[in-house]
């Protein structure tokens, strides 16, 4: 892991671990944050895939996975709002290209690489009037993904790259990645501050997910850019 991503997670962690404790003590619950503000908690399975824009490198299938975490509304009209919060992005990608050569032929190989990041998006937030108890809602803005950990898996193996791709590949990704995110959903709201929360939401990354494609030549790594997708369905609860 980087240094900037560990002083990061320094600052981001504890608190990350103190507003649970505060978010289910009651106080969000009764509107000690005022009518603006919203704490929330979700839990949103998603599927991920890879924009492969290169000749040599294309998308090999969608791939499950999830995030979760702490969401923060902020409404400074009662239709519209700030969103924000702070989640754990566990996702994957697979990639194939070929190696060789039009003498020896080529050999179609796929990269599954999976990713554990923080997530931190911050938006616009769009919702209707509450119609017997429903409210339709539309968001979008920019989401901030911090990688932590990064594998790969190269299929089929040989050489033994597999074991030194596995132990290294966090040093060829970027530590940073950017990223648009837009969604839609509904709020049901259960008991006077407390509502169900549903909805669909898509992420466009822009920043090439490998920054390094010279550190493993011999694996096929080349100069096209990989870059990440995922499409979640979010569940949670407001309070």
């Amino acid at each position: 892991m980087h240094t900037a991503q560990l002083h990061l997670l320094k600052l981001i962690l504890p608190l990350f671990l103190c507003l649970p404790t505060y978010l289910f003590s009651g106080n969000a619950a009764s509107g000690y944050l005022g009518p603006k503000a919203r704490l929330g908690i979700s839990v949103n399975p998603q599927l991920s895939f890879a924009r492969a824009p290169g000749i040599q490198t294309k998308n090999a299938g969608i791939r499950g996975g999830f995030n979760g975490g702490l969401q923060f509304d902020y409404y400074f009209a009662p239709n519209y709002g700030l969103t924000s919060g702070l989640f754990f992005n566990f996702s994957s990608v697979k990639v194939q290209y070929s190696i060789g050569n039009d003498t020896t032929g080529y050999t179609p190989y796929t990269h599954t690489i999976s990713n554990q990041a923080l997530e931190i998006p911050i938006g616009i937030k769009f919702r209707s009037n509450e119609i017997d108890r429903f409210t339709i809602y539309g968001e979008l803005g920019f989401s901030t993904l911090i990688p932590v950990s990064a594998r790969a898996n190269l299929e089929p193996d040989f050489d033994g790259v597999v074991a030194l791709q596995q132990k290294a590949y966090n040093k060829i990704v970027n530590p940073v990645n950017l990223g648009i995110f837009f969604g839609m959903g509904f709020e049901y709201n259960i008991s006077g501050s407390v509502s169900f929360v549903s909805g669909i939401v898509y992420k466009y990354y822009f920043i090439n997910h490998i920054k390094d494609h010279k550190r493993f030549p011999s694996v096929g790594l080349n100069d096209d850019n990989i870059f990440l997708n995922n499409l979640a369905l979010k569940i949670g609860f407001l309070f």
